[in-house]
Formats: structure tokens, C-alpha cells, sequence
């Protein structure tokens, strides 16, 4: 895979049509009824329940088109609305009695308050709220993370091996980069949507690029990094096949395996664990042991483990004794294809 294409990948493609807006044109009233209901249907519209709350959890490109599909609705529309209700006058419906007309112009006072100088305001704080919310999702602590390992020294071998090497860090950057990424596109779509001018176009070219230079040492580093040597010890490769790829433990036969320590004896000695009026007498344990390097695909990658093959003469009663079982194994750095095999 091309690193070109790997930056691609990483930033998902908003598939959000444009919001389109056609601004509603209110008849001016024929008679005072319809005056009334119209006041009604603007109360209706411009409910506080109604304005978008600001978004605060479960980011996605979805939920912010949703947002502003719902805010642009009611801001959009608001300036119509306020000039109508300006234009409007009890006095000037026709038919309107003098109760009608007073009716009629209290509730247009009431809802021209409302709509000029505190409707904006909420609809504000909702929208600042939310692009601080989309904000922090571009998490910045994430960011530094992923740059320690994207300027990683590669003449380093140690430090190759602990930043680079870790299959469970780079599991952790590969998550952080998917989050920061859609966070990315997340802020540049809410902006264009609600016409805020922004440089988050920019911060998403300099962390792509960051993210570039993360993964071409990480190819680096599955490369240069080599099994260990087979001790070449026939007999223990034998027992070290039969274990690897015995069924009862639930992982993928490896593609290789490699004994790389020789067998050597170790024991436990008996001792006695004393609790005052009483105590617990411990039996020995005694095993002979050594150490098989394996080669396991998952996915399309390749990773190096390191296993324990034990063989108990006597053990815990958790485990069988004369016969060879796998004991503590962990997982190592990714390795290429070309050193997975023989």
C-alpha cells in the first residue's frame, strides 16, 4: 500500500448533500384570524425547544449535518421573519376589531423580543458550544502522541523498538488517528455549513502529514526488524510443532516457528506459609522450559511473539504434569513479509 493511499484512507469522505435553504414568504393577513394563526405558527417555529442543543458527546459527520441542517433552519429563516413581523400592524388587518388589534400587536412586541434580542444570543452560545466540542475532539495530547512516534529516530534501535515496535501503542495511534482525522473533517464541514471562516483546512494538511511520516517508519521499522536465530535443536522443534499448533489453544497456526532458547530446568523450592496458630504447607514445583519464537498473520500483517513451552514435572493443579503445554506468551513488534518466512 502506497503511503499516498494510506493518507487517503485515514480521512473519511462527508457524504452530506448541501443544505439548501428557500426562504418562507408570509402573506401579509387578510382578516384578524389569520393574523392570530400566523403569530401562532412563528411561536411554534421559533420554540426554544427548538433551537439545536449544543452537540457534546458521540461526534460523527453525521450527527454534525444533522446539527446544522436543524441551526441553519431557524437562523436562516429568522431575518424574514423579523421584517414581517416589523411590517405587521393590528391596525392595518382588515376586519380587526380593537381587542383583535391589541392582541395582535402585544403578541408581535412579545415575539420581536424575543426573536431580535435573545433567539440570536442562545443560537450563538449553541453554535459556539458545539465548535468547541468539535474542537476538543482534535485532541491535542493524541496529536503529540502520534508526533513522538512520527519523528522517531530510526538510527535508534531502542527507541525503533519501544515506539515503533509496540504492537499495542501503534494499535493505540491507529484508533487516535482515525478520531483526530474524523475530528478533522467533523470542524471543516460544521464551518462551511454554518460559513465560518477557519484554518482548520490547514491543521488537517499538517497532521496528514505527520500521519505520512508515522506510517513510512512504521513499514521502516517492520522491516528492518529480524526473527531471532533457530537454535536448531530438531527435537524441541518437534515438541515446539506439536504445541504451537495444537487446537485447544484458539490461535491461527503460525507461518513459522522458530525455537530460539534451549531447554533449561527450573524449580519452585517447598516452603510453608505460616498464619500463627496455623499454616499452609506448599509442595515444589519443578518444570523444565524454553523459549519459541513464532510468526502469526493477522489480517494482512505479520507479528513476531515470543512463547514459553513448559513441561511440569510437578506443578499446580491448574496445569498437567509430564507433558509439554504453552505457557506466558506476548506480543512483539510487526514484522514484513519477506522475514515471516523461511
Amino acid at each position: 500500500m502506497s503511503a499516498a493511499t494510506t493518507s487517503t484512507e485515514i480521512f473519511p469522505v462527508p457524504n452530506v448533500p448541501a443544505i439548501e435553504f428557500h426562504a418562507v414568504t408570509r402573506p401579509r393577513p387578510t382578516d384578524a384570524e389569520e393574523a392570530l394563526a400566523q403569530l401562532e405558527a412563528l411561536r411554534d417555529l421559533y420554540d426554544w425547544q427548538n433551537i439545536p442543543p449544543a452537540l457534546n458527546q458521540n461526534l460523527t459527520i453525521q450527527s454534525v449535518a444533522e446539527y446544522a441542517r436543524a441551526w441553519k433552519l431557524i437562523n436562516d429563516q429568522l431575518p424574514y421573519d423579523i421584517q414581517w413581523l416589523k411590517e405587521l400592524d393590528g391596525r392595518s388587518v382588515p376586519g380587526a376589531d380593537n381587542i383583535q388589534v391589541q392582541k395582535i400587536d402585544n403578541t408581535k412586541k412579545s415575539q420581536l423580543d424575543w426573536l431580535e434580542n435573545r433567539l440570536p444570543n442562545q443560537l450563538a452560545d449553541s453554535a459556539k458550544y458545539t465548535r468547541q466540542f468539535i474542537s476538543g475532539c482534535i485532541d491535542p495530547i493524541m496529536w503529540q502522541h502520534i508526533s513522538k512516534a512520527a519523528d522517531c529516530d530510526m538510527s535508534d534501535s531502542s527507541q525503533v523498538r519501544n515506539v515503533l515496535g509496540r504492537p499495542e501503542l501503534n494499535e493505540t495511534r491507529a484508533q487516535q488517528i482515525r478520531q483526530v482525522a474524523e475530528g478533522f473533517e467533523a470542524a471543516i464541514l460544521f464551518d462551511n455549513l454554518l460559513g465560518i471562516e477557519s484554518d482548520w483546512s490547514q491543521k488537517k494538511n499538517a497532521f496528514r502529514e505527520m500521519v505520512l511520516r508515522y506510517q513510512e517508519k512504521l513499514a521502516a521499522a517492520a522491516e528492518a526488524i529480524q526473527p531471532p536465530e533457530d537454535i536448531g535443536d530438531s527435537e524441541l522443534r518437534k515438541i515446539a510443532q506439536q504445541v504451537m499448533t495444537d487446537k485447544q489453544y484458539r490461535f491461527p497456526k503460525p507461518v513459522r516457528i522458530i525455537v530460539n532458547a534451549p531447554k533449561r530446568s527450573s524449580g519452585k523450592d517447598h516452603y510453608t506459609i505460616d498464619f500463627g496458630e496455623r499454616s499452609i504447607e506448599k509442595s515444589a514445583y519443578r518444570w523444565d522450559e524454553f523459549q519459541v519464537a513464532t510468526i502469526e498473520k493477522e489480517g494482512d500483517q505479520y507479528f513476531l511473539y515470543y512463547n514459553t513451552l513448559l513441561n511440569y514435572e510437578v506443578g499446580p493443579h491448574t496445569v498437567p504434569t509430564g507433558k509439554w503445554v504453552l505457557g506466558p506468551r506476548h506480543k512483539s513488534a510487526p514484522i514484513s513479509a519477506v522475514h515471516a518466512k523461511d
